[in-house]
């Protein structure tokens, strides 16, 4: 019974997404689980000024380096003990691409691979999470917390050194 009601529940979560939208979801090594939908940045769909291609939606864009985005983060969600949190995604574009959560170095190659995202729920009430998006050159990074049930974003930077850190310590320090 258990397995038919998480199936139903998948794709209730699933139908929620439009048809164009790119869904991933995993599940951390914290068992936070997390949802990324990520959907075409179309005519439309966001405010994007030709003659300002550095603002979009009236603020400064992450993963575009001024350029129309191809994408923009539609929902964010992560879920701990059967609480679930919906986290900002303003401002962040061509953010995830469908990528798996860890890529693995080449073979041959020693070295852990990178985790693109991580993070831990200390209660249902209390999490941290943090995440490398984009690539290249528009390579940002994010991280929101979650205190007393109110899920706030804590950082969003395309700081080298910041982004060094995350990738040093993707999950952050358990309290």
């Amino acid at each position: 019974m258990r397995n038919i009601l998480v199936l139903a529940t998948g794709l209730f979560i699933s139908a929620a997404a439009d048809a164009a939208d790119v869904v991933a979801s995993f599940t951390l090594p914290s068992k936070v689980k997390v949802r990324i939908v990520e959907a075409p940045f179309a005519q439309g769909s966001l405010a994007f000024d030709e003659k300002r291609p550095c603002v979009v939606e009236g603020q400064v864009p992450f993963g575009t380096n001024c350029s129309r985005p191809e994408t923009y983060l539609k929902e964010l969600t992560i879920s701990y003990e059967g609480r679930t949190y919906q986290l900002d995604t303003s401002s962040m574009f061509n953010a995830w691409h469908g990528r798996p959560l860890v890529t693995l170095p080449p073979k041959g190659v020693k070295g852990r691979g990178l985790r693109y995202f991580g993070g831990y729920c200390a209660n249902s009430g209390s999490c941290m999470v943090r995440g490398l998006f984009s690539d290249g050159a528009g390579t940002f990074v994010a991280e929101w917390t979650v205190s007393g049930g109110i899920a706030v974003r804590t950082v969003l930077t395309n700081s080298p050194d910041v982004k060094a850190a995350f990738v040093r310590n993707i999950d952050g320090v358990e309290p």
